[in-house]
């Protein structure tokens, strides 16, 4: 009787108690409608997409697209370049082949810098736009005249932003923003499920340094994430631990493990005055930190 008693637990463990697949959608977008108002008076529609990479920064690229003056309604094209120190550089042009050579970040300068500073001196244009979200430096210029310029929904000026989420179900999506988790490689490791708790292991992956030539431009960063949802798929807590990180020099050296589901990390952080040594082991089976000085 005492072996049914145990065996019937041991079963009872093993249907509440087991792996579950879970899937990270992402959604990229890279265009945005703005909307704004010349001196006051002329009401504005803008549409921008992002058209290419500057090479040398992930956060400085060009875009282009068109805006209208809202009574009129007819689209002039624009183009420009969007730099994440001062947001958004825009032209209407006649030279349809410097509007090709901007489009394509085809521009003059000693790297990225010397470019930035190349488009937003340029003087070959019929109107300009300077957009940031300092209201103050915003203005339209042609010529003849410069006007100030009011945006309405310039909260975020880039382009290129990335949304992931967790996918626990057909039904459940969970957006990881809401967790504070955007970096732009996120993998599945592993997922618990029990009757009470949904646990997951995720590694992220991020580039060092947005500045490619800079210090850590090379590098890639990257570390360990637990979360735990409650049977409402409410957040239990959120665990994160950095394993490598560049700029703040934290370094790592992967220690051999004897179990394939235990990695066990020496980890140097010397961004403070004195240097710091610790273990950390996770343990992808059972999803745990154990942390070691």
């Amino acid at each position: 009787m005492a072996k049914s008693i145990a065996f019937l637990l041991l079963i009872s463990i093993t249907m509440y108690s087991q792996q579950c697949k879970i899937n990270i959608e992402r959604y990229q977008v890279k265009d945005k409608l703005l909307y704004g108002m010349i001196d006051d008076r002329y009401a504005i529609t803008m549409y921008l997409k992002y058209a290419a990479s500057s090479g040398d920064h992930v956060s400085v690229y060009s875009v282009k697209g068109w805006y209208q003056y809202d009574n009129v309604k007819t689209h002039i094209p624009i183009v420009g370049i969007y730099d994440f120190s001062n947001g958004l550089t825009l032209y209407s042009l006649k030279d349809k082949s410097l509007e090709k050579k901007i489009a394509d970040f085809d521009i003059p300068g000693d790297f990225v810098w010397g470019k930035i500073e190349y488009m937003r001196e340029l003087q070959d244009f019929d109107e300009k736009f300077t957009i940031s979200n300092e209201e103050s430096n915003n203005k339209w210029t042609n010529k003849k005249r410069e006007l100030k310029l009011k945006m309405s929904n310039i909260q975020d000026l880039s382009f290129e932003n990335s949304y992931g989420f967790l996918k626990l179900d057909n039904k459940t999506y969970i957006n990881l923003d809401d967790y504070s988790i955007n970096y732009s490689h996120l993998e599945v490791i592993n997922c618990i499920k029990t009757k009470t708790e949904t646990k997951i292991l995720l590694k992220y992956e991020e580039g060092g340094n947005p500045n490619v030539q800079g210090m850590c431009g090379a590098a890639e960063d990257f570390g360990y994430i637990i979360l735990s949802f409650d049977s409402t798929n409410s957040l239990n807590y959120k665990e994160e631990e950095e394993v490598e990180f560049c700029r703040g020099n934290i370094y790592s050296e992967e220690i051999e493990s004897n179990d394939k589901n235990v990695l066990k990390f020496k980890i140097t952080d010397s961004s403070g005055e004195k240097e710091v040594n610790r273990n950390l082991t996770v343990d992808t089976k059972s999803i745990a930190f154990i942390k070691e000085k």
